[in-house]
């Protein structure tokens, strides 16, 4: 008895072939036996770059491979998070800075190779806030009023209060206490 483990580190064909010695009650013997040695199939994953995202969005990708029946894993890192098989949601986590590196991977089975990784980096753009001065008056030789503002997008959940390396706007004019109405209305 005997038993032979092999492995094949190319396709084509391989002959084994095996002989045992004979004794005084044995005849010696071989036998021979070709194997096909063939390769998994190759298989490609189809995953389509979503392009640049704005900070404080969310947005979902989806990738496919054209194995039949095998999931795609994909997961977000850099400046955003996010993972899931064959869909994800994807929420950038910085903006300006930091890429939101996005990564599709499949790694095969018994009939199919191990897929190459697809990955793209994207960039999360910076929001854009729009500052609205409040609309002011007095009557001249009054002080100037204290100016205010009101500030408009940001993302969900955050405000002047609480959003990550924010500043606050500075609000200046050159009126002064003596600037004639002929001068007015003057831009904040």
């Amino acid at each position: 008895s005997g038993q032979l483990i092999w492995t094949a580190n190319a396709t084509g064909t391989c002959k084994v072939t095996a002989s045992a010695g004979g004794d005084a009650n044995h005849n010696s013997g071989s036998i021979e036996k070709t194997f096909t040695i063939t390769s998994k199939t190759m298989q490609t994953i189809t995953f389509t770059n979503p392009g640049s995202k704005p900070y404080g969005s969310t947005f979902s990708i989806s990738a496919t491979t054209d194995a039949t029946g095998l999931q795609v894993s994909l997961l977000a890192s850099g400046g955003c998070s996010g993972s899931g098989t064959s869909t994800a949601t994807i929420t950038p986590t910085a903006s300006g800075t930091t890429n939101c590196v996005l990564t599709a991977s499949q790694s095969g089975d018994s009939t199919y190779a191990t897929a190459s990784d697809v990955q793209y980096s994207i960039s999360i753009t910076k929001l854009t806030l729009t500052v609205t001065p409040a609309a002011k008056s007095r009557t001249f030789g009054q002080a100037i009023p204290t100016y205010t503002y009101l500030i408009d997008g940001f993302k969900t959940g955050e405000n002047e209060s609480n959003a990550a390396g924010y500043s606050a706007p500075t609000c200046t004019s050159d009126y002064t206490s003596s600037t004639s109405a002929a001068n007015s209305p003057r831009t904040i």
